[in-house]
Parts: C-alpha cells; sequence; structure tokens
C-alpha cells in the first residue's frame, strides 16, 4: 500500500480534517490492509529470524492494538505493548498469554499507554 498517513490531508500538524474528507473510509482501507497483511508479515520475521534463543515484541499504535493482542494470544511474540488503542474488544484482553502491566516489569508482559481523556482508559475512580 503506498504511503497514506492521515497527516497529509491536513494543513498543519493540528490542524483539522479538510471538509467532506472520509475519516470512517481511510481508516477501514488501512484497517483492511493491515488486517490481510499483518499476519503474513509477523510469519515472515518469525521464518526469517526466530530461533531457540531469539524473542519477538510487538508495539502498535491505534488500531494496530487488536494486532498486538492476537500476536500476545497467540506463540509468535513473548511481549507486546501499545498505545493510543482503538478497536478492541473484550476478548482481546481474555485471550492474552502474557499479563498486562504499565509500565512492564519484565520481558514477557504487555504494556498498556492509553490517554486519560480517551473512551479506551478505565478510570479508577469512575468504576
Amino acid at each position: 500500500m503506498p504511503q497514506d498517513p492521515i497527516s497529509k490531508y491536513r494543513q498543519g500538524i493540528n490542524a483539522a480534517l479538510p471538509p467532506g474528507f472520509d475519516q470512517p473510509a481511510w481508516r477501514n482501507k488501512h484497517f483492511t490492509f493491515a488486517t490481510e497483511n499483518v499476519p503474513k508479515w509477523a510469519e515472515a520475521v518469525k521464518a526469517k529470524y526466530a530461533s531457540e534463543k531469539t524473542r519477538i515484541a510487538c508495539v502498535g499504535y491505534c488500531f494496530g492494538a487488536p494486532f498486538v493482542c492476537t500476536m500476545l494470544a497467540g506463540d509468535l511474540v513473548s511481549a507486546g505493548a501499545f498505545a493510543h488503542p482503538s478497536l478492541l474488544k473484550e476478548e482481546h484482553f481474555r485471550n492474552l498469554k502474557s499479563k498486562f502491566t504499565s509500565p512492564p516489569l519484565c520481558d514477557e508482559e504487555a504494556s498498556l499507554a492509553c490517554a486519560w481523556h480517551g473512551f479506551a482508559c478505565i478510570k479508577p475512580w469512575e468504576s
């Protein structure tokens, strides 16, 4: 897929997207591409670099978070982290083989970072 960052549609780093920009369509295009290609890419990395002495970690941002969780639920990676997560569902956390901490305490844990004002963060004072 050609480079298509959302920033190319803005006039500046803090500028709003232009009127009429279809952000859901942009996101769906990229999420579909990632859904089809991240597993292939991860398996290629494993085939090329994995050994009994190698440990692989993964990192995701925004809609990359579900891919991190999927890899942490399998045997491909031993550590993972994500920030500003979106599209996560409860089953993503239920299926993890690693435990979550923030910050991670060792290399077999996963780290979660999200904004206090984001919808993905559980605020202890609101529960």
